[in-house]
């Protein structure tokens, strides 16, 4: 997971995968499907959704930056797969959640996401000692801005 999630802006193949796990092709798909319950490549689809849904509330890059760091191929490819995923277009979502904004600090020393919405520190997370994946920070993001994950 460490290199899929290391290398989300290039290609990533099966092929890959599967050597550096040491089996074949068809051995990786199959034990990759049963152990997450989606095939590799849309586990890595929804991984680089993830990525730009971060990109999207950290940053002020253009969407066509944002889907190449994703390792889209172009923005109206992006917008695809970002839709038949979210349900809405990455302009729409981005603007719904505008005003929301993650701050990276540290406490402690421990690096720290400060969720911040309409002005005010909604929530620190992940707390100290605590860590936390980009799916535990845009499902934060999701709850804060509109009440429930999408």
């Amino acid at each position: 997971m460490t290199y899929i999630e290391s290398n989300l802006s290039g290609t990533i193949l099966v092929a890959v995968l599967a050597r550096i796990a040491g089996v074949s092709c068809s051995s990786f798909h199959r034990t990759f499907r049963s152990r997450f319950g989606v095939t590799p490549h849309m586990y890595v689809t929804l991984k680089r959704v993830e990525f730009a849904r971060v990109l999207m509330l950290t940053t002020n890059e253009s969407l066509s930056q944002i889907s190449l760091a994703c390792g889209m191929t172009d923005q109206a490819h992006f917008t695809r797969i970002f839709r038949r995923l979210t349900g809405k277009t990455p302009g729409r979502w981005r603007t719904s959640r505008r005003r929301q904004r993650v701050t990276q600090v540290v406490i402690a020393g421990v690096t720290t996401s400060v969720v911040a919405h309409a002005n005010s520190i909604t929530r620190i997370f992940p707390r100290p000692g605590e860590t936390a994946t980009t799916a535990e920070i845009v499902e934060l993001l999701d709850e804060t801005c509109c009440g429930a994950t999408p």
